[in-house]
């Protein structure tokens, strides 16, 4: 349960901490790749951190933990917790006594949380809040919740902005001369652009010498051809037999006429990905579908079952069929899996390296390594059912905001609604 306060996008706007076009801004992103309306605010560079932090202190009426406190967590503190109830409520205490614990939390009003919390610690719970982002990377380096790539882009982002991975940046030694490069170009002095050297000096040719006039030399007489010998009489009346003919091959036979080979069926649009899906016939066609057109669009694709408490392969194209229903992916481990079961509105970024993860880029071969990987869960009734993964062919970016990304999120909630549909069909005729 938790008790609802003042709207964060109203707050910070009558602070004057952000604008009413970055505000639209935020909200527009947000609603194409999820997440917290402060975490879409820090993407865009709206807002510093603290303003944040300020804001969400005084929606939530609770202290607000910093960075440096979430940085220096002893372990004995964090042995308070256990990992599965951090990872589940999204927790990380920082500072315990006798009789306290602080925590740090996204929100800090969570009431059902923070029970559990004073249940399973024996101490009374100080909430405080924490942005999404700095709580995520806090799970990730203590807990071993394994940390989306967005926002491992924006943690980099602002952990340079305050020095604590990295100092400044190193400059090129004096004595150093810039050079040329005809790729990257290069600066000199105050940002100046420094021209590319000049093309070697060449000497100069001399002018063609007029050729000597050539006299045609003249043709010497041809010899006398010998006269040709005398051919022999033959006598009248002589015969002479004909040689044998020699035996002929027996004639090649014909090559067969190639049978033709019927030409694939060309992929479904959208438009026609969404007539199919407005009268599924059953799981298996729906799936079927949404993997057509989503391998139109990218490169592999896998599209997953969850069943109890574990992640199987289903329906790709690009892969090896029989490895993929092999694949097994428990949900109580960190993955990509994991994380859409807790709620992930996407998965945009590389396969990370986890134990979880190893059937998994075995079967993606050279596409887990080529780029960024899209996973989008489809939900019926808020329960994550399926999950769709692809891997973008070169050239097709999934970024956000992106056509491709757009088409894949749109296809990916109306199939979401035909396989609620078959599972109401299902249960019609059982009744």
């Amino acid at each position: 349960m938790r008790a609802r306060g003042p709207w964060l996008g109203d707050l910070l706007e009558r602070r004057g901490a952000i604008a009413r076009d970055q505000l639209l801004r935020a909200l527009r992103n947000q609603k194409v790749v999820g997440g917290k309306l402060g975490t879409c605010l820090l993407e865009i560079d709206a807002l510093p951190e603290e303003a944040l932090l300020a804001a969400l202190s005084e929606q939530q009426g609770a202290p607000s933990v910093s960075p440096e406190e979430l940085r220096g967590v002893q372990r004995a503190v964090l042995d308070l917790v256990p990992a599965k109830v951090a990872r589940a409520h999204l927790v990380v205490p920082f500072q315990a006594s006798g009789t306290q614990i602080h925590v740090a939390m996204i929100d800090a009003r969570d009431l059902r949380a923070l029970d559990e919390l004073s249940f399973v610690t024996g101490r009374r719970v100080v909430a405080h809040v924490a942005s999404e982002a700095r709580l995520l990377e806090a799970l990730d380096r203590f807990y071993g919740l394994e940390c989306p790539q967005r926002f491992v882009k924006l943690l980099d982002r602002m952990n340079r902005s305050r020095f604590l991975w990295r100092t400044t940046e190193e400059s090129p030694p004096p004595e150093e001369k810039l050079q040329w490069d005809p790729g990257l170009g290069g600066q000199g002095p105050g940002g100046a652009p420094i021209p590319p050297p000049a093309p070697p000096l060449r000497e100069p040719e001399p002018p063609f010498a007029a050729a000597p006039a050539q006299v045609a030399p003249v043709p010497a007489p041809r010899p006398a051809r010998p006269a040709a010998p005398a051919l022999p009489q033959r006598p009248p009346h002589q015969f002479v037999p004909r040689p044998p003919s020699p035996p002929q091959a027996p004639p090649a036979p014909r090559p067969a006429a190639p049978v033709p080979v019927p030409a694939p069926a060309a992929p479904p649009t959208l438009a026609e990905a969404e007539r199919r899906l407005l009268e599924p016939e059953d799981p298996d066609a729906v799936g079927a579908t949404l993997v057509d057109f989503a391998a139109a669009c990218v490169g592999p694709v896998a599209l997953f079952q969850v069943r109890k408490n574990e992640v199987v392969g289903w329906i790709g194209k690009g892969l090896d069929a029989t490895r993929l229903k092999a694949l097994r992916v428990p949900l109580d481990r960190p993955s990509l899996f994991f994380a859409l079961h807790e709620g992930a509105a996407i998965h945009l970024g590389p396969l990370a390296d986890l134990p979880a993860h190893v059937a998994l880029r075995a079967l993606l071969g050279a596409s887990a390594a080529g780029g960024d990987l899209v996973a989008l869960p489809l939900r019926v009734r808020d329960r994550l059912v399926s999950v769709l993964l692809v891997a973008p062919a070169a050239g097709a970016h999934a970024a956000p905001g992106g056509k491709l990304l757009a088409e894949l999120q749109r296809i990916v909630a109306k199939a979401s609604i035909a396989l609620e549909l078959c599972i109401m069909r299902k249960k019609l005729r059982k009744a």
